[in-house]
């Protein structure tokens, strides 16, 4: 009985000494990330009160340093950062949870695509900070073209570490990957300069950088979007018909998996109309450079995609209409296909409950091509219909 006392009166007041300093560390920290007018001298007067050794050294609730806190914030002058890593230099290599961040990622997330100062910073002061690999984020040329960081910092990081290029994160994916997603084209341009084999890589799951960035770009189409793809088609044209492991093409790639959501611009520059011409523009892209697989089937991930071609991929996922019209303009007769249940494309649209304006463009294209052709028509690999 009076050990269990003892035990609770130590718990009580270990409990009572966290509750007496960390509201001052939590405090510390959360001011070094949010506040627009931090100071070196503003920060000194603040250190007064805490003990050298804890402070330095001490962590928030998330296990961010005092770097790292200050990495975080995106109107961090760089002497302050500075002042904080004389301090503790060890902090540079710590990193946070459950984002498992040291404070240079943290500053590339924050500094993204616009502000890159406290990053060259850390970059001056650690140089090999370029060569460190994350089990989870991979090279940090990887984790700058995932954030997006700037162009100018990720070709700096590629000045240090070269070697980068050539190396996989844990999904087997290059650099030029994440770059092909979201940086601009000379990066993208630059990178496959200085590292050539990239533009033919293939992943663990035989995906290629143009099967990648369609697959996965929807999350910011603009413009770049289709200048990057066309460089890589340009560069690398057998892409557009190596199928990954799912059996998928580039084409139904962007098909498949494009939602609404996708079409929402995320960058301030890039408005809904700019987005939705985007992907338009990366179909007509796409069949104009290889338009065999508009008559094909797709065998796709669930029983009800089996079958499929392109045309009834685009009105199953409901994508923008005019993308819709580029691929009945170059193949019309994939009005006429059938999937694996039996059903044309209007079929399927009617089924699907597609808008309004999709269900009467399919409708009226069928309606042409029945009083034109008839039922005596075949069609080739360019689209061109005729009579038997």
């Amino acid at each position: 009985m009076k050990r269990s006392v003892v035990i609770v009166f130590f718990a009580l007041m270990l409990v009572g000494v966290e509750c007496t300093s960390l509201p001052g560390i939590a405090e510390l920290h959360s001011w070094l990330r949010l506040d627009p007018n931090v100071s070196v001298e503003a920060l000194e007067t603040r250190l007064e009160g805490f003990d050298d050794n804890n402070v330095w050294q001490s962590t928030d609730s998330n296990g961010n340093t005092l770097v790292h806190s200050a990495c975080f914030n995106p109107a961090m002058p760089v002497d302050v950062v500075a002042f904080l890593v004389d301090g503790y230099p060890d902090a540079i290599s710590r990193t946070n949870s459950p984002d498992d961040l040291t404070p240079m990622q943290a500053a590339i997330r924050t500094g993204k695509s616009t502000k890159d100062d406290v990053a060259f910073y850390l970059l001056f002061k650690f140089p090999s900070l370029a060569e460190v690999v994350s089990s989870r984020y991979g090279t940090l040329l990887h984790f700058c073209c995932n954030s997006p960081c700037t162009p100018k910092l990720a070709e700096h990081i590629i000045e240090l570490y070269p070697n980068a290029l050539s190396m996989s994160d844990r999904h087997s994916n290059l650099p030029l990957l994440s770059a092909a997603r979201r940086m601009p084209l000379e990066t993208v341009q630059l990178m496959a300069e200085i590292y050539p084999s990239a533009l033919r890589f293939e992943n663990r799951n035989s995906v290629t950088l143009l099967q990648g960035m369609t697959l996965w770009d929807h999350s910011n189409l603009s413009c770049r979007t289709v200048q990057v793809a066309a460089f890589l088609i340009e560069e690398y044209p057998e892409a557009l018909s190596n199928p990954s492991w799912r059996g998928w093409i580039p084409l139904n790639n962007a098909l498949q998996s494009l939602k609404p959501i996708h079409l929402e611009p995320r960058a301030e520059d890039v408005t809904e109309g700019a987005a939705v011409e985007a992907f338009v523009d990366l179909i007509r892209l796409l069949v104009n450079h290889y338009p065999v697989p508009l008559f094909r089937g797709y065998s796709g991930t669930s029983q009800d995609d089996t079958g499929m071609t392109p045309l009834h991929l685009a009105v199953d996922r409901q994508v923008p209409l005019e993308a819709i019209r580029v691929l009945i303009d170059a193949a019309p007769m994939a009005l006429r296909l059938k999937d694996a249940r039996n059903r044309t494309p209007l079929e399927l649209g009617i089924a699907k409950g597609v808008s309004q304006d999709i269900e009467q463009l399919l409708s009226n294209r069928s309606e042409w091509l029945d009083t034109t052709f008839g039922g005596n028509q075949r069609c080739n690999a360019t689209g061109v219909v005729g009579e038997e």
